[in-house]
């Protein structure tokens, strides 16, 4: 039976669902396949171009460990499952500007992935780009939620921008050691998100309230963090952890609203830091909000 043939067999029992296993194929086109099903791909060794330009969904798995494949059209799915491509080691460029969410570990390990294009994603699960080596600028518009370890250890990762994002969780950035210059405007929380990333020197928060899980350990270069938000009582609570930091060897600084540094130098829990607390309207140059696009 040609790979054809299977694949109108399993579309006429199972619904125009492709489940491949077939470790012989180059390429794969096709107009009539609208779900690719769960391991369809997997471990594909020779497959280097896919084009399914009717499916609107690809599952776990999917195309997990086709070491070379580069070229992929999928341009109408709404959803990808969790690993459907790691291990792609050989992929550069996706683009899915349908895609709403992602499943875990979706481009795990994409060692050459440099180009994303994710336009409406709303969400990313756990370390869906971990170890994306070569993954240099992110832009997420739309994406709100992101979760354990999404861009650990991509470490040529310089420029990002997440205008949406309403909150970090644990290792969100860890070991992403070429980011210097982070500012992310409407994260409300973030945990230890950016753990050991050596080269970050400043890191803007304008809606921040609470620090109090965020651990910036490793963070050797970080001397600037700007917490702008004007609370109606209280202040932002101290970072958890600042081990290994400039600000904790005494060579760097916090930025705080001129209406809230009063209160910033008399809150007992800031004590330690009372002589590096600035006011950001002292320090233009410093403060002004921009875009994270590294050093």
């Amino acid at each position: 039976m040609t790979l054809d043939e299977m694949i109108v067999s399993l579309d006429s029992i199972k619904g125009q669902e492709a489940q491949l296993m077939d470790y012989t194929i180059t390429s794969y086109s096709s107009n009539e396949i609208t779900k690719v099903r769960a391991y369809a791909f997997y471990s594909c060794s020779k497959l280097t171009s896919i084009d399914l330009p009717s499916a609107t969904s690809v599952g776990v798995g999917a195309f997990s460990g086709c070491s070379i494949l580069e070229n992929v059209n999928i341009p109408n799915t709404t959803s990808l499952g969790g690993s459907a491509f790691s291990g792609c080691s050989k992929l550069t460029s996706v683009s899915f500007p349908n895609v709403q969410s992602t499943g875990s570990s979706t481009f795990y390990n994409c060692q050459s992935l440099s180009s994303i294009d994710l336009p409406v994603v709303t969400s990313f699960n756990d370390s869906a780009f971990e170890n994306c080596k070569a993954l240099v600028e992110v832009d997420f518009p739309m994406a709100k939620s992101f979760v354990f370890s999404t861009f650990k250890n991509c470490t040529a990762l310089r420029k990002v921008s997440l205008p949406s994002a309403g909150s970090f969780s644990t290792g969100v950035f860890s070991g992403c050691t070429s980011l210097t210059d982070i500012y992310i405007p409407n994260v409300k929380s973030i945990g230890s998100s950016f753990g050991n990333c050596s080269s970050l020197a400043r890191i803007d928060l304008p809606s921040v309230t609470s620090l109090s899980n965020a651990s910036f350990s490793g963070c050797t270069a970080l001397e600037t963090m700007i917490l702008r938000k004007e609370l109606e009582s209280g202040v932002v609570s101290v970072p958890s952890n600042l081990t290994g930091t400039k600000i904790a060897a005494g060579e760097g600084y916090f930025y705080v609203p001129r209406s809230m540094y009063d209160r910033y130098m008399s809150n007992t829990s800031w004590a330690k830091y009372s002589a590096q607390i600035r006011i950001i309207e002292d320090y233009p140059d410093i403060c002004d909000p921009q875009p994270a696009e590294g050093g």
